[in-house]
């Protein structure tokens, strides 16, 4: 399960009046279907006898005055309904991944309602369509902007920190993105305060500090109760990072609860292919790390599942043959090379050079 789309969700501990646009303000998916613009008449005096002009002119006066102010709250009245139609027009589209045709809209709210508070709700969305356009600096500079212009503090903008922080995550700015991630945590409350670990993980990997990694995916582990795509992603990597520090048998055991919530997916009729993938490279890391305890039975029998899976990958067939060299089994091992060789594999002759003279 990927993080809730925080398209949806609304600024925490703002005053409402900040946080309501960005809010679902109607049901309307159209510019077509906002309503009519409609003012009151104003009454015409021209029409009354001249001689009573100067008895009248005081209530004439009255009633037109009171009269233009109902006009004009009327039309801003109108130019609401207008804007929350033109922003529920483009969330439709920005909801269903069409980003392209929901940048239209938000277009229209900036270009179009300067100095409103919608038109710093524009500039949050209008964010959004561009990070799915991949547009990740672009987003962060709206996203920037969206906060100096609303005037919140990093007390009050969680949702726009997480958000930049997985964006610098994506370019690779892993120093900026973990900043970024530590303020958005100090709201405990925030709706994806546990991804902000599972994504910070990842940052911290990426610097090789493979200790603050194992952290952050145990305490997003700690606070995702449901069987997700997201947890079996976290057991992996944990178990990946394990393994870099040479705790094998924590790696091992992390990536045996890894293969328990792939292998659902990857039986039956129609087996999704991105779960057989990943279970073949959890297998093929698990056999490592059961090669590294010098459990070589348990190592080939890892690889074998790989090959039945994808019996075109030279990987395990080479992994497989290096495990039979090492018991001892030179000869089986020498044929595995040959055939991981036939697959593409230049290594596996390097091998056959090294150990079957």
């Amino acid at each position: 399960m990927a993080p809730v789309d925080s398209s949806k969700l609304t600024l925490k501990n703002k005053k409402k009046s900040k946080t309501s646009l960005l809010e679902n303000t109607g049901n309307t998916d159209t510019l077509e279907s906002r309503p009519p613009a409609t003012a009151n008449s104003v009454i015409d005096t021209s029409s009354q006898p001249k001689k009573r002009k100067k008895l009248i002119s005081a209530n004439e006066s009255d009633i037109s005055s009171k009269d233009t102010v109902i006009t004009v709250n009327t039309i801003a009245g109108t130019l609401e309904l207008i804007a929350a139609s033109i922003i529920d027009s483009g969330r439709y589209h920005l909801d269903r991944g069409n980003y392209t045709r929901a940048r239209v809209f938000f277009d229209c709210i900036i270009n179009y309602y300067g100095n409103t508070l919608v038109y710093k709700s524009g500039f949050y969305y209008m964010a959004k369509c561009k990070a799915g356009l991949q547009d990740y600096t672009g987003a962060i500079n709206d996203f920037n902007y969206f906060r100096m212009l609303i005037g919140c503090s990093e007390s009050e903008c969680f949702d726009v920190y997480y958000n930049v922080g997985l964006l610098r995550f994506k370019l690779g700015q892993t120093d900026q993105a973990i900043l970024d991630f530590e303020r958005a945590a100090k709201d405990t409350t925030y709706i994806n305060y546990k991804y902000i670990f599972f994504y910070r993980g990842f940052c911290y990997a990426q610097q090789e500090k493979y200790i603050n990694a194992i952290q952050d995916l145990t305490r997003f582990l700690n606070m995702e109760n449901a069987q997700t795509f997201s947890t079996a992603e976290a057991r992996y990597y944990r178990g990946y990072y394990k393994a870099q520090l040479q705790d094998y048998r924590g790696a091992i055991k992390d990536y045996d609860a890894t293969i328990e919530l792939y292998l659902p997916y990857t039986t039956g009729k129609n087996p999704s292919q991105l779960y057989v993938q990943k279970l073949i490279e959890v297998y093929i890391v698990r056999g490592l790390a059961k090669s590294q305890l010098k459990k070589y039975d348990e190592a080939i029998a890892d690889y074998d599942i790989v090959i039945k899976l994808n019996p075109t990958n030279a990987a395990p067939y080479r992994l497989k043959a290096l495990d039979l060299i090492k018991k001892g089994e030179i000869e089986q091992g020498c044929l595995e090379l040959s055939k991981a060789g036939e697959l593409g594999s230049k290594e596996a002759y390097a091998d056959i050079k090294q150990y079957c003279k």
